[in-house]
């Protein structure tokens, strides 16, 4: 079995897959649990080792790991991890792996694993030209061309930051979950912080997709959005042409047949 890890500044999300010649394109069995920055290998090891005995391949074993971080501090300690718990090196994915990609960029090096693993997926699956759009603790905006070209991107807050921020400093402000709004005009102090967030989020996606398409000259380009929001969001527009929850997961299992298993654990970003 491949175990695909991804960490991200609030959630971490494991997938497993079998392992064999090439790619299946699913996870067999995925989870999704909070980012713990302080937590020990032992610590990740009795978690990871606890959500795999849920799981129905629970008899199989993990030969293989590979994981994209944007939490650098973590990288040691899930080498360590995989080590110890799996008997195995761990694959980092960084701007050095071998993607298929071409960086446009001026320091590769500067974008996030997260956004290359998407990338990659988006290649693979989708095609370009493709805007692709992560609903995280970030709302990550990025491009790529027809011919495999990681062209850039943006970088917004998330809806969970932007509620959280708002909260923080707004004294009179309460926490809320967010739902999607029966309208735009709030009719109550709820209402209308989830008309802020939802509907600022949606018309932000809007104008980011319609600006991007006429800088880029992208007019045929698909917008293929995933991320814990993802659902909500595509609910309220039209602006988006697929919806893939687990894109992240996916890359990261491509990810693993593109790049030589002999050169895991050496590469900690």
């Amino acid at each position: 079995m491949l175990l695909a890890i991804d960490i991200g500044n609030s959630n971490t999300v494991i997938g497993l897959f079998p392992l064999g010649e090439k790619a299946c394109g699913k996870p067999i069995d995925s989870f999704r649990t909070e980012t713990h920055r302080k937590m020990t290998a032992d610590e990740w090891g009795v978690l990871i080792q606890s959500l795999l005995s849920h799981s129905p391949s629970r008899s199989m074993e993990i030969k293989s790991l590979i994981c994209s971080s944007v939490v650098p501090s973590l990288n040691q300690v899930i080498a360590e991890m995989a080590e110890k718990y799996f008997h195995s090196p761990v694959l980092f994915v960084s701007h050095r792996s071998d993607t298929g990609l071409v960086f446009k960029y001026p320091n590769p090096s500067e974008i996030g694993a997260d956004r290359i693993v998407n990338a990659v997926a988006v290649d693979v699956i989708y095609g370009g030209p493709a805007l692709i759009v992560d609903f995280g603790t970030a709302t990550t905006y990025c491009a790529l061309s027809k011919g495999h070209e990681y062209l850039g991107g943006v970088i917004a807050p998330g809806l969970s930051t932007s509620m959280e921020a708002l909260t923080a400093k707004s004294a009179k402000l309460p926490s809320i979950d967010l739902e999607r709004p029966e309208s735009l005009l709030g009719k109550s102090t709820v209402h209308a912080m989830r008309s802020g967030i939802y509907f600022g989020a949606i018309y932000a996606l809007e104008g980011f997709i319609s600006q991007l398409r006429e800088e880029l000259s992208f007019e045929d380009a698909q917008v293929i959005v995933t991320g814990g929001f993802s659902q909500l969001i595509r609910s309220g527009t039209e602006a988006i042409d697929f919806v893939d929850p687990q894109l992240t997961l996916k890359g990261l299992e491509i990810l693993y047949y593109k790049n030589s298993f002999s050169q895991t654990g050496q590469d900690l970003p």
